[in-house]
């Protein structure tokens, strides 16, 4: 009976740390993933691009937990590229001109085949978070009213920004994730110094850093919050789609937060369904034992 017990434990850490496992970045670029970009206007790091991918999309549309700490840790490739503050009397997460998003597409295809619930051209786009608020829930301004025709203009230009940052990197750091790149055409920064983001987002989808941290006690170890966008989806189609939400609207589904260490972090409330998921496999758990008890 114990080891059926030990067994069935082992079982369902594994199951933890699948989940976890599926939940960390990605180490090359693959359709439909998160790109985090980071820029400066002028000084240290002015010609360059920091990318980093986050992972599937689809994962931070179906959270299943509320809050995930750390899921990459970028702070030596911060301090690299936009200043150490050592020697050079600048820190990064003090600049007034750095500025970071999210951004993310399966397919710029105008039809096709539903991808894991996602028509073709969903995108995922971050929106300023004005203040850290009550994490797990949106403080932003909706992304709502972009044309079809602009659908298409920012899906090309995510994928476009994807399939050349992690295959023609100049550099690279720490790991295959994380790329330093440009700032000429198809860059973050060709995206983002506009009035409209990505041919689609007004406001755009940057968080400015300020010279001071953000505190919030809510968010575990994650403390010292130096910038927080909400990421939202955005339907193309709703034919296919699940969930479903507005048409050419946002729909919050996260809060993406950097603190002084480097540490990338996300808050969000779990879908319903995803809390019945767990309810059922923690039935399955609690009576599996209950017979394996009864039959030893």
């Amino acid at each position: 009976m114990i080891k059926s017990k030990t067994s069935l434990f082992a079982l369902a850490v594994l199951a933890a740390v699948a989940i976890s496992a599926s939940q960390a970045r990605a180490a090359t670029y693959n359709a439909g993933d998160l790109i985090m970009g980071f820029r400066v206007t002028g000084g240290i790091g002015s010609s360059s691009n920091l990318l980093v991918n986050l992972g599937s999309a689809i994962t931070f549309r179906d959270l299943t937990s509320t809050n995930i700490l750390n899921i990459t840790n970028i702070g030596t490739d911060l301090s690299n590229t936009f200043g150490t503050g050592a020697g050079n009397g600048v820190e990064w997460y003090n600049r007034t001109d750095l500025s970071f998003g999210v951004v993310g597409v399966y397919s710029s295809a105008s039809s096709g085949a539903v991808t894991s619930g996602d028509p073709v051209r969903t995108l995922y786009a971050s929106q300023t978070r004005t203040a850290v608020g009550t994490l797990g829930s949106a403080n932003s301004a909706t992304p709502t009213g972009i044309s079809g025709t602009n659908m298409g203009t920012s899906a090309t230009s995510m994928v476009s920004l994807g399939g050349t940052t992690f295959t023609n990197a100049t550099a690279s750091l720490n790991n295959s994730s994380v790329a330093i790149v440009g700032t000429g055409a198809n860059t973050w920064t060709a995206n983002t110094s506009g009035t409209t983001d990505f041919n689609a987002f007004n406001p755009g989808v940057e968080q400015t850093f300020t010279a001071s941290a953000w505190s919030t006690g809510t968010f575990g170890t994650a403390t010292n919050v130096e910038g927080a966008v909400d990421l939202y989806r955005v339907l193309n189609s709703t034919s296919g789609a699940s969930p479903t939400g507005p048409l050419r609207s946002g729909s919050y589904e996260a809060t993406i937060l950097i603190n002084q260490s480097g540490q990338v972090s996300v808050s969000a409330v779990p879908e319903p369904s995803t809390y019945a998921l767990f309810g059922l496999g923690a039935g399955a758990i609690v009576f599996a034992v209950r017979r394996r008890q009864l039959k030893a």
